[in-house]
């Protein structure tokens, strides 16, 4: 279980990096990810290939994510998940809350709701952190809040907002990102849920 949990730990950590800004670390960072546990992905020949020009995906995210025009893949759970496609919303709150039970909060001088996608994603590396950290003990409580906030939240959107991204960028490397990610996420879920029905 730890081998799993240290996996995921360093998937998300790289990955909720590519929605906070791109610096030619994170790719660095990313690279070497893929290297030690995804070592075939077709990433790591693409993400190389931007080291020396990181900003060119920061403009493709912009693009998809930020605008200033129409957004094709917006990146917040109450825009999927809500009657209005509004953000700043109820949704939010409830994510909040979730980041609350770990006496976390969305880090506000970024300017990102509470159900920002980098967020949640972010949130899940943390989890998976005290995992880590704090061992057998900690399993009962945080794997029951994790496996609350995959079916309450970031379970519920993720795959539309993936194939959004997928379907709208021109570039392969955020198309093979978000397959990377959407695998990471799907990984987790089952291994919530196995989790889950071994403790039952």
């Amino acid at each position: 279980m730890e081998a799993g949990n240290n996996l995921r730990a360093s998937g998300f950590y790289v990955f909720k990096s590519l929605f906070f800004g791109i610096q030619n670390q994170d790719l660095q960072n990313l690279i070497e990810y893929l290297k030690l546990f995804k070592p075939d992905s077709e990433l790591i020949e693409v993400a190389s290939a931007h080291l020396a020009e990181p900003e060119e995906l920061e403009v493709e995210y912009n693009r998809l994510c930020v605008g200033p025009y129409k957004l094709v893949a917006p990146p917040y759970e109450s825009v999927y998940m809500g009657p209005t496609r509004e953000t700043f919303t109820e949704v939010t709150d409830r994510v909040l809350l979730c980041y609350q039970e770990l006496g976390l909060m969305a880090d506000g001088s970024r300017g990102e709701p509470a159900d920002f996608f980098g967020n949640e994603i972010e949130f899940l590396y943390v989890l998976h952190a005290r995992l880590l950290e704090e061992g057998e003990a900690a399993v009962p409580e945080i794997q029951a809040l994790m496996q609350r906030f995959l079916n309450d939240h970031l379970g519920c959107w993720y795959k539309r907002f993936l194939e959004d991204i997928r379907s709208h960028s021109r570039q392969r490397f955020w198309q093979l990102a978000a397959d990377e990610i959407e695998a990471l996420i799907d990984s987790t879920i089952t291994a919530s849920k196995e989790l889950g029905q071994g403790a039952a």
